[in-house]
């Protein structure tokens, strides 16, 4: 490649996929914790003789920690190089990343606020489909955050964002998850590898679930879901539940669920257990929530509803009547 201007920098892609995600009769989003897209896009590289480097920094189970996999590329031959090799980062840079894919849109708001995704220079391609995370399932009413938030966040934080439910592409088509955030990867101009590579890897390296014929199908899923260009939120995103009155709720599982006979004893007991120690959970005015909510999770791990009492369920009336 004597006299061409050679490109100052590698072409950089960070995959943000959640550790252990999956089950349920769907497969699992992050395939061996995305690596398996990862390996797709590696072994396309090849396939075009670019020089390619992918490193893996490992997070932990279930709904807890990340994979974040990330992948430097090369857009010139490496025989048009002369013997010269790139030097190639082992980690993501804040601001210098060309794509960043996120597998879950809370996980796209993660990398929008750790500055990872820049608005001259990053692609964000991201499901628009939630995987509840713990703070969000501990909080007693609801707790969901605001998917819409994330998504606007999203559209005005990147230089350019492709979103949309990979997750139902996957249910409604077939194949691997994987594959469909291939497909969306394939629509971008900017994206340095040909379709036809991508295809290659494809049909050379399978994912251990779905067929070759499947994840070209998934494949081709992607891209025309991309290129529709349709942020549709999961409908049960859409219209959010409203928020309950923790006390009103608590109030109808005393008068439902516990004795008449001792009514009033949790109802005070409640009252005391409130912050500060003044006034009852159910008296008009401010009310703070504490005692409300430690009440409420005694009834649900210690069973003490009338009827599911450890001497109800051996047949004996808990007041021995």
């Amino acid at each position: 490649m004597t006299g061409a201007v050679l490109p100052e920098r590698p072409y950089t892609i960070l995959l943000y996929t959640m550790g252990g995600q999956g089950g349920a009769g769907v497969e699992s989003m992050a395939s061996k914790g995305g690596r398996v897209l990862c390996n797709w896009i590696v072994d396309a590289a090849h396939a075009a003789g670019y020089p390619v480097q992918s490193t893996l920094t490992p997070g932990t189970g279930q709904r807890t920690g990340l994979n974040n996999l990330y992948i430097e590329i090369y857009p010139v031959e490496a025989k048009e190089l002369g013997g010269r090799k790139p030097v190639f980062r082992l980690a993501p840079r804040p601001g210098d990343l060309d794509l960043v894919v996120a597998y879950e849109l809370v996980e796209a708001g993660r990398a929008l606020t750790q500055g990872l995704v820049s608005m001259d220079r990053t692609t964000l391609i991201a499901s628009t489909h939630r995987f509840y995370t713990v703070a969000e399932k501990a909080v007693t009413t609801d707790g969901r955050i605001d998917s819409a938030a994330i998504v606007s966040a999203a559209q005005s934080g990147a230089k350019q964002a492709v979103l949309f439910d990979m997750a139902e592409t996957c249910r409604s088509q077939g194949g691997s998850v994987n594959a469909v955030a291939l497909g969306a990867i394939a629509t971008l101009e900017s994206f340095p590898i040909a379709t036809e590579h991508l295809k290659t890897a494809i049909r050379h390296t399978l994912d251990g679930i779905n067929t070759a014929e499947q994840n070209l199908a998934a494949f081709a899923a992607g891209r025309t879901a991309a290129d529709a260009g349709d942020v549709e939120l999961p409908t049960d995103e859409t219209a959010k539940r409203p928020r309950r009155d923790p006390a009103a709720s608590l109030q109808k599982r005393i008068d439902t669920e516990i004795p008449r006979e001792v009514q009033e004893i949790v109802r005070q007991g409640t009252a005391r257990v409130e912050e500060g120690g003044a006034g009852s959970a159910f008296s008009p005015g401010p009310r703070r929530p504490r005692g409300v909510t430690l009440v409420a999770k005694l009834f649900d791990t210690q069973e003490i509803a009338a009827g599911t009492t450890p001497a109800a369920r051996r047949g004996r009336c808990p007041h021995g009547h």
